[in-house]
């Protein structure tokens, strides 16, 4: 088999996942064979995971791994739903109104419960409700929930750092959490950034999602930032549109792409490799998205060339010309729930269908 073919290894877990996370290998030049995995199935469950080759693969067969469960851990709560990585052993998981602080002991190869922030997200009169969402920035984690609260948690000292109240009326379905700038969607398709430098806790800006019929509105569903230029922000919506705004200008949209014909359901791009973007959906399609760097070419006084590379996620309808589309994966019938990308060329995502798709080779 040549090995700079796409290889796509799918495998049967018997349930639902709703948020899966490489865990890097130490030498990073090898690519992960550890993952974990958040599921609500009767119970909440967090699981470790590793690939064993299958000593019976060849040319003929392709599943080269068969991922196997190696430790297991039960959480209370409602459902999970945010798994973000903190730092080489240790993850955060929010669960019902709480969020989980995991440690992986690698030597042992075991997962367990360090600590738990409980009904961190409640409502005065029914009492605790579902925390929607987290990220992660440094040691500290971003919370949202349906009651419209945010929190920053701090992983090293476990205390709650910053709460805001009643920073939204409805549920909250998005966060974004880079340094001291915080951005959350909602299911009206509303984005609020927050200076959480300032003392003053109301949004530093509100816009609204793009879509196709202005008189629709769709709920947020995954932001990012770029990579290096944290001023762009990403958002996917119900819709299965993206749409990038310029944070120094937020009051537009820079860009509004067309992409998938059901909600997107995450977005991520490539830890190492910026040029690349991976978007999944609720029909089970996964594309990666190449960028191309324009390049503006003027001259100064003296006459002289110069060349300014520009972001192409930020030309508009130039955009679509600039950034080339491959399908990693179709065809599914059912929503693809997570995806994670490895610093090298391999690929992880969940599906309702209940299986684990590995793919290499990549790009």
């Amino acid at each position: 088999m040549n090995d700079s073919l796409v290889k796509i290894n799918s495998s049967f877990v018997s349930e639902r996942i709703n948020k899966i996370r490489f865990i890097e290998e130490e030498q990073q030049q090898l690519e992960p064979t550890n993952f974990l995995t958040a599921s609500s199935e009767i119970k909440n469950n967090v699981k470790l995971w590793k690939l064993e080759r299958n000593k019976y693969a060849d040319e003929f067969i392709e599943n080269e791994f068969t991922p196997k469960v190696i430790s297991k851990l039960t959480l209370d709560g409602e459902e999970t739903t945010g798994l973000e990585i903190i730092d080489h052993n240790n993850f955060a998981v929010s669960c019902g109104s709480s969020v989980f602080l995991i440690y992986i002991n690698r030597d042992a190869n075991i997962i367990r419960q360090n600590f738990k922030f409980s009904d961190i997200h409640s409502f005065k009169t029914t009492g605790s409700t579902l925390c929607t969402g987290i990220s992660v920035s440094g040691e500290n984690i971003s919370t949202i929930g349906e009651d419209g609260r945010i929190n920053i948690l701090s992983a090293n000292s476990q205390k709650i750092v910053t709460t805001l109240e009643n920073t939204d009326s409805v549920t909250q379905t998005a966060v974004c959490f880079n340094y001291k700038q915080l951005i959350t969607g909602n299911r009206m398709g509303i984005l609020k950034t927050f200076d959480l430098r300032c003392t003053k806790r109301d949004p530093s800006s509100v816009f609204e999602i793009s879509s196709q019929d202005q008189k629709k509105c769709y709920g947020v569903t995954s932001i990012i930032h770029h990579p290096t230029q944290n001023h762009i922000i990403l958002c996917g919506s119900e819709e299965g549109s993206i749409t990038v705004y310029d944070l120094r200008n937020p009051s537009f949209p820079a860009s509004y792409l067309c992409s998938h014909n059901y909600a997107i359901t995450e977005l991520m791009f490539h830890p190492t490799q910026p040029d690349k973007l991976f978007s999944a959906s609720a029909n089970g399609e996964l594309w990666k998205w190449t960028q191309n760097m324009m390049q503006n070419i003027t001259q100064d006084y003296d006459g002289n060339n110069q060349v300014d590379s520009i972001n192409s996620w930020l030309n508009g309808e130039r955009a679509k010309n600039k950034i080339s589309i491959t399908t990693m994966l179709s065809g599914l019938r059912k929503s693809i729930t997570s995806i994670d990308c490895s610093k090298q060329s391999r690929l992880i995502c969940s599906s309702n269908n209940e299986a684990v798709y590995i793919i290499d080779n990549s790009f």
